[in-house]
């Protein structure tokens, strides 16, 4: 289907052509106006949790420079915030994956846990073919400071690999 641009009639005269044009690029002006304050909303719309974090973080951070609290407490509150951020934002299991064919998870798991499986001195020198079923039922769990890992008098049945971090 054609859509035609401009006036039915061609003009006449050199006002009505630089009438036509002028009227022709502020249609063209909207219109692209438009397009880019809708993709702006979208866009604030997709950055809004991060930009409030982001705000809360800079104002925790300039109240401690300005009262004075020491650089190893400002270290630490720093590497709370960057954690728990960390953890909002993490990707724990895909949707993706359960599509593919069997195998292909398995080794795309396998691949991930490879190197908590090599550093532990129980799985390091078992079969790859026994490490890729292992993998399978390993899940990333990411903890920020304060979260209990295993309760007092509790029994767990798994392993913890720490990637990064401190327990206590």
């Amino acid at each position: 289907m054609f859509i035609p641009i401009g006036p039915s009639v061609p003009p006449k005269n050199d006002v009505e052509r630089v009438a036509c044009l002028l009227v022709m690029m502020t249609g063209c002006l909207v219109v692209t106006g438009l397009a880019v304050a809708s993709l702006a909303l979208v866009i604030s719309l997709y950055m809004r949790p991060e930009e409030t974090f982001r705000a809360r973080y800079r104002l925790i951070i300039k109240e401690m420079k300005e009262s004075h609290i020491p650089p190893s407490q400002r270290d630490k509150v720093e590497t709370f915030y960057k954690m728990y951020w960390h953890k909002q934002k993490a990707v724990s299991a895909t949707l993706l994956l359960p599509s593919f064919p069997p195998m292909l998870p398995a080794t795309i798991y396998t691949d991930i846990y490879f190197e908590a499986t090599q550093k532990s001195r129980i799985l390091r020198d078992l079969s790859y073919q026994f490490l890729s079923e292992l993998a399978k039922y390993m899940e990333t769990i990411n903890y920020i400071p304060g979260d209990a890992i295993i309760q007092r008098s509790s029994k767990k049945s798994s392993i913890i690999y720490i990637t990064y971090g401190d327990v206590e």
